[in-house]
C-alpha cells in the first residue's frame, strides 16, 4: 500500500485556495461563513488548516478524488464583533492569505466581475496589457497596502473611498466578492478534443445523431476537471505561491485567495451559448454529455459541493422549445451538507440568494432551464416569488445578479437577419446563439416583460425598496433604467441596471466592432419602449461620455450606511492607467428624481 506524503505547497498544492461565502442563517445571524478549496495532489495528505496562528483540527471534506488529484473544502466560521477583522490564514506551509469579515450588523463592500477569460485563442490578440491587468487592479484598491507602496494618485471619485475606508484604518476594502458568469471558458473543448472538433465539422443536420461512447464521455469530464486546475492556478504556471500572496503576480487568483465569492454560472462555463441553440442540437447526445461534465465541475470547483450530493441531470432527452424540468429538494440536500449554499427551494437549477445587513442578494441560474423559448422555468419563478416576500424588514436594496444584462441596447438588425434564416447555426463558427441569449431577444421578450413586472411590484409593495440589476456578458460597461410610466412620483418603480464585462476578455476593438459598437450607441440613444407600462433608457456611463463603454473593467459595490445609498464604481482599463466612474443608486424612500450621479 502507497504511503501518503506530507503536502508541500510548492509541490502538492495544485491549485487554491479559492474563498466561497455562505449567508448567514437564522440561528447564527452574526456568523460570517467561508469556505477555502483547495486541489492537492492525490497522495498527498491533506494539510491543517491554520487561521489567525491558531491550528484548526477539523478535516476537510473530499469534495472529489480522481486518479490524480483530490478536491477539499475546509470550514472557516468567524464570528462578527463590533468592529471589522482581518483573518489570516495558511495551509501549513509559509504562504499566507487574509480576507476582511465585516462587522456585526454591517452591510458587506461587494466587488462584481464577469467574463474572466478568452472566447478563443484569437481574442488575445486584441490585449492593449497583461491579461491579468484588470485584476490587478481590483487587487490593488482592494488592500491597502499596496496603495500605499503603489503611490497612485486618485481621481476625485476614488478619493472619496480612500477618505471615507483607507484613512479609517480598514486595511482590505471588500468583504465578497459577485462573480456573475464566465469565470472560466470552456470553449477550447471543440479544438483540443479531436471527435468533438469532427464532430463540429459535421452538417448540423446529422449531428444529433451522433452517440457518446464511454471513452468520449471520459475524455469530456477529464477535461472540464483540467481545465480549472490550469486556468485558475495561481500565476497560471508551476510557480509557487510567495509568502505573502501579493508579493507575486496579481491575478485572478490572488482575489480568489482573499475575497470570498458568491458565484453563478454563464454560457462559456459550459459552452458558449448554451442553451440558446435548437431543440435538436440541445437534446443531443454531445451537447448533453458536455453540459454533464460542466455541470458536475461547476458544483465541485465553483459551487464548492461534494460530487456524491450532486442531484441527477433531468435534461430532456427529446427535441423540446420548453424544456420542463424535475425540481430538486434542496432543503433536504442542505441537510445532508450545512455549507452549501442557500439554494431556492423546490427549483431545478442553482439559483441561490441571501440576506447581507440592509442588502439582499438574489443569484438566479439563467442555464439550466433555457431554451430558444425561455430563459428560466415556472419552478425557477415560483421559488424566486415566495424568497422574496420572506424578506425582513430591514432589507432597502435588492440586487438581482443576472448574468446577462436585462437592460441593453436590443440588436434588432441581427435578430431581422437571424429571422430570415441568413445566420446559420453552428456551434463555433455562428453568432445565432449571441442573438438568442439575450433577454431583449423577441423569442424571450415575454419573460423579460415578466421579470421587470416582478421586480417593480417587489420594489412597490408595502415597503419601498430598491431594486438594482447587475450583470455581466457582454464585454463592455454600461449603465441602463427601466422605469414604469409613473416612476417620476413613485420612484421605487425604478430598476437600475448596471453592467460589468468584462476583467479578462478583451473589449470589442476592431473595425468591425467599431461599426457594430456605434450601431448599439445609436440604439442606445434611442431607447426602448418594453410594453405600455415600462421604459428601458441606456443612460450614459458617468464621466465616460458614452453609453457603452469598450473598455475591460470591474465593479464596486458599496453601501453607505446608514444613509442607505448605494455606490456604484466602475474601474475602466484605459490605454494608461484606469479611470473610476461612479453612480449613486438611493434608497426607494429617497425624493423621486433622486437617481442619479454624484
Amino acid at each position: 500500500m502507497a504511503m501518503k506524503k506530507k503536502v508541500s505547497s510548492q509541490n502538492d498544492l495544485l491549485m487554491g485556495p479559492l474563498l466561497g461565502l455562505r449567508p448567514a442563517t437564522a440561528d447564527a445571524p452574526t456568523l460570517w461563513r467561508v469556505t477555502a478549496l483547495i486541489v492537492i495532489r492525490a497522495d498527498a495528505v491533506p494539510p491543517t488548516l491554520t487561521v489567525d496562528g491558531t491550528a484548526n483540527p477539523a478535516a476537510p471534506r473530499v469534495l472529489r478524488k480522481t486518479t490524480d488529484a483530490q478536491v477539499l473544502r475546509y470550514a472557516m466560521p468567524i464570528t462578527q464583533s463590533a468592529k471589522e477583522q482581518v483573518i489570516t490564514y495558511s495551509f501549513g506551509g509559509n504562504a499566507k492569505w487574509r480576507f476582511v469579515v465585516p462587522a456585526a450588523g454591517q452591510t458587506p463592500r461587494f466587488t462584481y466581475v464577469s467574463c474572466n477569460g478568452f472566447s478563443s485563442a484569437k481574442v488575445i490578440k486584441d490585449l492593449k496589457h497583461e491579461a491579468s491587468n484588470v485584476w490587478g487592479d481590483l487587487i490593488t484598491n482592494h488592500d491597502a497596502a499596496l496603495l500605499k507602496a503603489h503611490e497612485l494618485n486618485w481621481d476625485e471619485h476614488q478619493a472619496w473611498v480612500d477618505s471615507t475606508l483607507f484613512q479609517q484604518g480598514v486595511p482590505l476594502r471588500f468583504h465578497a466578492m459577485l462573480m456573475g458568469g464566465d469565470q472560466i471558458y470552456m470553449d477550447s473543448i471543440w479544438d483540443d478534443i479531436e471527435t468533438l472538433k469532427t464532430w463540429s465539422d459535421l452538417p448540423v443536420a446529422d449531428q444529433p445523431g451522433v452517440a457518446v461512447n464511454a471513452q468520449l464521455a471520459a475524455d469530456i469530464e477529464r477535461y472540464y476537471f483540467d481545465l480549472y486546475i490550469k486556468r485558475w492556478r495561481y500565476a497560471r504556471g508551476n510557480a509557487p505561491w510567495p509568502d505573502n500572496a501579493y508579493d507575486g503576480t496579481l491575478d485572478a487568483a490572488c482575489a480568489f485567495a482573499t475575497i470570498p465569492a458568491l458565484i453563478m454560472w454563464d454560457d462559456h462555463d459550459i459552452f458558449d451559448g448554451w442553451g440558446s441553440y435548437s431543440p435538436e442540437l440541445q437534446a443531443s447526445p454531445v451537447f448533453r454529455a458536455l453540459f454533464a461534465a460542466a455541470r458536475r465541475n461547476f458544483w465541485v470547483y465553483q459551487l464548492q459541493m461534494p460530487d456524491e450530493l450532486l442531484p441527477p441531470q433531468t435534461l430532456p432527452d427529446q427535441p423540446t422549445r420548453l424544456p420542463r424540468l424535475a425540481p430538486v429538494d434542496w432543503n433536504a440536500l442542505a441537510k445532508q451538507d450545512p455549507l452549501a449554499p442557500a439554494f431556492l427551494p423546490r427549483q431545478p437549477g442553482f439559483s441561490h440568494a441571501g440576506v447581507f445587513g440592509s442588502l439582499a442578494i438574489l443569484i438566479p441560474d439563467l442555464r439550466t432551464e433555457r431554451s430558444e423559448l425561455q430563459v428560466i422555468g415556472e419552478a425557477t419563478w415560483d421559488a424566486m416569488t415566495q424568497w422574496l416576500a420572506t424578506l425582513p424588514a430591514g432589507v432597502e436594496h435588492l440586487l438581482f445578479v443576472s448574468s446577462v444584462p436585462v437592460a441593453h441596447p436590443k440588436i434588432r438588425v441581427a435578430e431581422a437577419i437571424y429571422s430570415f434564416g441568413l445566420l446559420r447555426e453552428h456551434v463555433t463558427k455562428s453568432l445565432s446563439d449571441d442573438i438568442h441569449d439575450h433577454w431583449s431577444n423577441d423569442d424571450h421578450e415575454g419573460q423579460r416583460k415578466r421579470l421587470v413586472r416582478n421586480l417593480v411590484d417587489f420594489a412597490d409593495g408595502s415597503r419601498k425598496r430598491r431594486v438594482t440589476m447587475v450583470s455581466g456578458d457582454v464585454h463592455v460597461a454600461t449603465w441602463g433604467i427601466i422605469e414604469a410610466n409613473d416612476a417620476a412620483t413613485n420612484n421605487a418603480r425604478r430598476l437600475n441596471q448596471l453592467t460589468s464585462s468584462a476583467v479578462v476578455h478583451p473589449a470589442p476593438s476592431g473595425v468591425a466592432d467599431f461599426f457594430f459598437l456605434s450601431y448599439m450607441e445609436h440604439n442606445a440613444k434611442a431607447g426602448e419602449t418594453i410594453d405600455t407600462e415600462y421604459r428601458l433608457q441606456m443612460m450614459e456611463l458617468p464621466g465616460a461620455g458614452m453609453r457603452l463603454a469598450p473598455r475591460r473593467n470591474w465593479l464596486a459595490i458599496e453601501l453607505d450606511e446608514p444613509s442607505a445609498r448605494l455606490w456604484a464604481t466602475w474601474r475602466l482599463e484605459q490605454d494608461e492607467g484606469f479611470s473610476s466612474h461612479m453612480l449613486a443608486v438611493h434608497p426607494a424612500r429617497a425624493a423621486a428624481g433622486d437617481d442619479g450621479v454624484r
